[in-house]
């Protein structure tokens, strides 16, 4: 009997793991699923056939072993009146070390907040381009970089639609648009209003306006996280954030979270006829809201970052969350392709760029590569100097004239010929990434 002491949150998995092995042997552990609920307290749920005695004596030694870290310890899905635990595909594939090696078990996470991140949809497509602006951390010049693209794309003809997903911290909306000329109403919104009473395309329109700020031959419309009516009673919009992030009941008696809700919403956009390109500034870090723009919207994640150890500590988290998704046989992996760094303030040179790409690199061969040669076509692996890779980050120089950006004083900011020593490289690739998709799409 493997020996287990000081268990905690971190440990408590791979002890019941171990316990369920010696009991059953790893066939029925690998079969089986193990449940964690809100509280983080675990059950094994049993998907095989075992005899009476040897449960009993696991659940005697799980509880013996890891006290209140265990419900149960063990359960079959009749007993809990679940007929979805007995799907074999239910839960994220998760390493852990049997007693008798390394192996893979699935667990189920039930949790009151961020379930999003444990369900992905990496089958959500619309036929226009998403691109998901995303950083771990905040103050990366994430929201500037999403302005500056909106204007180069609307300057070769692109109707371009941004949409503030970053409700916790609105600044998109008041970055292009003045306080005269937000909509009436915002995301936020859209989001708590669609739960109470029917949403239709007027509510919508009214939810977006378009930005004066860019002189493009596209036009470049904003859906901010608060419009007009939030200006005007702030002292509801936390009330609404508080049930923003609510699962909804739509009227198929089907349950739709966050995800769901903002993946409508993306489609409502399409349905307009008048958007050429999706813009999504995400919330910064592993909030709930970030899943959404992550991991269910598809298109392409632009990962911000700036060349520090704790921008890759936390990604390193969201790395190997996504490693599970990567794992499951039964996820399609072309979702991989769509990830992409950017390395925000950037020092000018060779080397800066080549220490943010290495440590990169790191990241992505940890937790995403798969381990094949770079030559071998058929797996998700490049070269460290391949510039198609996820991990060759899209360099962004750092300039101190955006360290203030405010382009409602100073509208040349949005003007190629002042943003392009900066920016030039990144807005490259990002109008290369929007044709390049419209062209296959066509």
């Amino acid at each position: 009997m493997t020996k287990h002491t000081n268990i905690r949150f971190d440990t408590a998995l791979t002890a019941l793991v171990q316990i369920a092995d010696e009991s059953f042997g790893r066939e029925v552990a690998t079969q089986g699923l193990f449940l964690r609920d809100a509280n983080g307290t675990l059950t094994f749920i049993l998907r095989s056939a075992v005899e009476i005695e040897a449960r009993a004596k696991f659940d005697q030694m799980a509880k013996q072993t890891l006290g209140s870290y265990v419900q149960g310890p063990s359960a079959t899905a009749d007993e809990l009146y679940d007929s979805r635990l007995e799907n074999l595909a239910a839960g994220l594939l998760e390493p852990v070390e049997f007693s008798s090696g390394p192996g893979f078990v699935r667990i189920l996470d039930r949790r009151i907040v961020g379930q999003d991140w444990n369900t992905p949809s990496f089958s959500f497509e619309l036929k226009i381009p998403i691109l998901s602006f995303f950083s771990c951390k905040g103050g990366v010049g994430r929201s500037t970089a999403l302005a500056v693209a909106a204007a180069a794309l609307s300057d070769i003809g692109q109707n371009v639609m941004i949409v503030d997903l970053d409700l916790e911290a609105p600044g998109i909306g008041t970055i292009l648009l003045p306080s005269d000329g937000l909509p009436e109403y915002g995301v936020l919104d859209y989001l708590v209003e669609q739960g109470l009473s029917p949403i239709d395309s007027q509510f919508l329109e009214d939810c977006i306006s378009p930005s004066p700020l860019t002189a493009g031959r596209g036009l470049v419309e904003v859906m901010p996280a608060v419009g007009q009516r939030g200006v005007g009673n702030p002292q509801n919009v936390l009330p609404k954030l508080g049930r923003a992030f609510i699962d909804r009941v739509g009227p198929d008696g089907e349950t739709h979270s966050f995800m769901g809700q903002v993946q409508s919403l993306m489609k409502a956009i399409a349905e307009r006829g008048r958007t050429s390109v999706i813009l999504v500034d995400a919330r910064a870090g592993l909030s709930e809201s970030s899943a959404a723009a992550v991991v269910g919207l598809g298109g392409t994640v632009l990962m911000f970052g700036v060349d520090t150890p704790q921008t890759f500590e936390c990604y390193r988290y969201l790395f190997a969350q996504m490693n599970r998704y990567a794992l499951d046989p039964d996820v399609p992996q072309d979702w991989r392709f769509g990830l992409q760094m950017v390395h925000a303030k950037a020092g000018r040179g060779t080397e800066a760029y080549e220490h943010f790409r290495d440590q990169a690199l790191n990241l992505f061969a940890e937790f995403l590569y798969d381990e094949a040669a770079p030559s071998d076509l058929i797996g998700f692996n490049f070269d460290i100097d391949d510039d198609s890779a996820p991990h060759y980050a899209w360099p962004i120089s750092f300039d101190a004239d955006f360290v203030e950006f405010d382009p409602h004083s100073r509208r040349d900011q949005l003007s190629r010929e002042f943003f392009d020593r900066s920016f030039g490289l990144f807005v490259r690739n990002v109008i290369n990434n929007v044709t390049t998709f419209q062209g296959q799409v066509t």
